[in-house]
C-alpha cells in the first residue's frame, strides 16, 4: 500500500495510524516452495516528534509448512517489527534505519515484505527437539525407536569377519 506521508513529515506532532491486511505471494519473500502465508496484518502509525518522523509498525502472519526434519505440517504465527525514521534526503551516513521518502509516498508492503523475509527462520520444524525421520526405514523418530540398528558395520570391513584366527 502507498501511503502519504506530506503532511507528517511538514507538520510537527502530526501522527497517523496504519491499520490493514495484505495478502503475501510466498515468492516475493522466499524461494522455497513449501512456505505459504496468511494475510499479513499491519498496524502502527506514522509520528512527527520534533521533526523527527518515525514509522513503527508490528506486523503479524501465520505461516504454513512442514517440519525439515520429520515433515509434519506446521502452523505457526509470526510476529515482526518494522521501525525507520523517515528522511526527505540521504545524508551522507549509510544506515538501514534511515529510509527516504520520494515524491510524499511510501511503499509500506515493501517494507513489511522485506522484514518478512528477514525475520524467517532459518530451519522450518515443528518442536527444537524433533528428531526427524530414521534415515534406513523412514520411520518418525518422534514416535518411538524404529529397530532398525543403532550403528550399520563399515561395509569395506565385512570382509574381516569370515577371518578365522
Amino acid at each position: 500500500m502507498k501511503w502519504n506521508v506530506s503532511n507528517v513529515m511538514k507538520t510537527d506532532g502530526a501522527r497517523e495510524v496504519i491499520e490493514y491486511r495484505f495478502p503475501v505471494e510466498p515468492e516475493t519473500v522466499t524461494a522455497d516452495p513449501r512456505l505459504r502465508f496468511s494475510e499479513i496484518s499491519v498496524s502502527g502509525a506514522i509520528e512527527n516528534r520534533a521533526g523527527i518522523v518515525k514509522l513503527a509498525l508490528e506486523d503479524v502472519v501465520t505461516l504454513f509448512t512442514e517440519c525439515d526434519r520429520c515433515t509434519r505440517p506446521i502452523e505457526r504465527e509470526l510476529r515482526f517489527e518494522t521501525e525507520h525514521l523517515l528522511v526527505e534526503e540521504k545524508t551522507h551516513e549509510d544506515n538501514d534505519y534511515l529510509l527516504v521518502v520520494t515524491d510524499d509516498e511510501l511503499d509500506i508492503d515493501e517494507l513489511v515484505l522485506d522484514s518478512l523475509m528477514l525475520s524467517l527462520p532459518s530451519k522450518q520444524l515443528c518442536k527444537d527437539d524433533c528428531k526427524g525421520l530414521c534415515p534406513r526405514c523412514g520411520k518418525d523418530l518422534n514416535e518411538g525407536p524404529c529397530g532398525c540398528p543403532e550403528k550399520e558395520p563399515d561395509p569395506r570391513l565385512m570382509k574381516l569377519k569370515d577371518l578365522k584366527l
